[in-house]
């Protein structure tokens, strides 16, 4: 009998795999290695929301039992071709699942499945997204449906799935997520083995011990605790050596890193530098959006896109119609957005396009101009996919936002100094169509 991993991975089919590849400009070796850990993933962060409560699990429930979910399997084509999760229909649901399960880690699973399957970009993996959710989504529905399953089914059949299902979910991966892994049985005590003749050598055996060691003691694979005393002897010498050195031993000077901006000629830098952490600067302005609370810094990214917004002004491409996003940073040397500094912002520009749904944005990378430009032209890029996949995965539309790197093209201040290549480091977003 399938194993509900097993069911699931059959509805994606090899000329589905070769079409997502053609349509994402990857080869089908990534395309298969990615599908095949985003949909242990989903199921696990699946299993981990069914066990946290009853009320999740029955939420769950309501969610896979909904109308159009069984529709999700009947063109699988459709998935592939809509592009980026959330194309503004009833696929929407299987959306506001990944949200619920992953949260602001949407992004981080995107980055980790790029770096796991070898996929060229974000985009390849958000892309994905838009045909594994809606396939678990329908898979699942369709079983409850067959087998007529009631909420505690559905939580019984997780409980038997949960094991092989974290099993196969990568192991970064999982951790990424924050998904447990599977914990082996602790085994048994094995019985005592029956005494053994002498052999026939001149050597006596040896003494038994005087007390029996506990079952948490016993080594792995048996044998008796002959290995034990040299452990110990060394462990004994080792402390000694400790006590006797410690009173000669100089205290460790603390020694402050200075942080150097520029390479140094020994290690060349292929890529640019990391956008530096921003100030956390979020007084000054505060606006009521429908009923949540947006705050940020005066002149910051939050007001000016309001501000543009509500004046009725054309879209333009001029210098003026770019703001800059003042708390968004990414890991260093990489496209992955640090959530725990820039989830505030994000969020912010999430509830500005939910509160303008006929806005659509232009995302822009840039970078200073250390490095190969090549690489920062690349990294630029990848970069403004990664901002544009998060609000994809948040349900927003794709076809609400573009994204484009400029390298170190634009500087916004001088690359001779820190400060300026810092400010140099960025992403901007305009208003492309209201």
């Amino acid at each position: 009998m399938q194993s509900l991993l097993e069911l699931i991975e059959s509805h994606i089919p090899a000329d589905v795999i070769h079409q997502a590849a053609s349509q994402f400009g990857e080869t089908p070796d990534a395309i298969q290695s990615a599908v095949g850990g985003l949909i242990p993933a989903m199921l696990g962060g699946i299993v981990q929301k069914a066990e946290s409560s009853a009320e999740a699990l029955d939420g769950l429930f309501g969610q896979l039992t909904s109308g159009p979910v069984e529709g999700f399997l009947d063109n699988l084509g459709g998935l592939v071709t809509g592009g980026n999760l959330a194309q503004n229909d009833p696929k929407d649901i299987a959306g506001a699942l990944l949200g619920s399960l992953f949260g602001a880690k949407v992004p981080q699973l995107l980055s980790s499945i790029v770096s796991l399957a070898g996929l060229k970009s974000l985009g390849s993996a958000s892309g994905l997204l838009g045909l594994v959710g809606p396939v678990v989504m329908g898979v699942l529905g369709k079983k409850i449906a067959g087998e007529g399953l009631s909420v505690a089914g559905l939580g019984a059949l997780f409980a038997k799935e949960k094991d092989g299902i974290l099993a196969a979910i990568p192991a970064g991966l999982a951790t990424t997520l924050g998904l447990g892994a599977v914990v082996a049985p602790v085994a048994q005590a094995a019985p005592a083995p029956a005494p053994q003749p002498a052999p026939a050598a001149t050597s006596a055996p040896k003494p038994a011990p005087a007390a029996a060691p506990t079952a948490a003691a016993e080594p792995a694979r048996g044998g008796g605790l002959g290995w034990l005393w040299p452990v110990l002897i060394l462990g004994a010498l080792a402390a000694l050596a400790w006590w006797f050195l410690k009173p000669n031993a100089a205290p460790v000077a603390t020694v402050e890193t200075p942080v150097v901006e520029a390479p140094v000629a020994e290690t060349p830098v292929a890529v640019a530098p990391i956008v530096d952490t921003p100030p956390p600067v979020t007084d000054g302005f505060a606006r009521d959006l429908n009923g949540v609370q947006l705050t940020g810094a005066t002149g910051g990214v939050e007001e000016k896109l309001i501000a543009f917004i509500e004046s009725g002004r054309e879209p333009c491409t001029e210098k003026d119609c770019w703001f800059s996003m003042d708390r968004l940073v990414f890991k260093t040397g990489s496209a992955e957005l640090d959530l725990a500094v820039s989830s505030e912002q994000l969020n912010n520009v999430f509830q500005i396009m939910t509160a303008f749904p006929t806005i659509q944005l232009k995302v822009g990378g840039y970078t200073d101009n250390v490095g190969d430009p090549a690489n920062n032209l690349a990294l630029s890029q990848a970069r403004a996919e990664a901002v544009v996949a998060y609000f994809g995965a948040r349900g927003i539309p794709a076809e609400r936002f573009s994204a484009e790197g400029y390298g170190d093209q634009h500087p916004i201040a001088d690359n001779a100094t820190p400060e300026g290549r810092a400010m140099n480091r960025r992403i901007d977003v305009r208003v492309r169509q209201r």
